[in-house]
């Protein structure tokens, strides 16, 4: 398991920052992950939780996750 970042790790961080989270991960689950990377992540665009998605996206939602981190690379970069 990868170890918990700080957020003084990242204070200097200043890349905009897309977190999306699966709803039913059983490792980082959306609703822990959201909230912490709000805590820590200085430039925090955007966070979504993934409805029904685990630790790997199913096919099916592929082409709406690919949607959603190409909108998000057009409107930050």
């Amino acid at each position: 398991m990868p170890r918990l970042t700080a957020k003084e790790e990242l204070k200097n961080y200043t890349a905009p920052t897309l977190v999306l989270g699966g709803e039913k991960d059983i490792f980082f689950p959306a609703e822990k992950i959201i909230p912490r990377a709000k805590e820590i992540i200085p430039n925090l665009i955007a966070a979504e939780c993934l409805k029904g998605e685990g630790n790997f996206p199913a096919i099916r939602d592929l082409t709406y996750i690919n949607e959603r981190i190409l909108r998000f690379l057009k409107d930050t970069i």
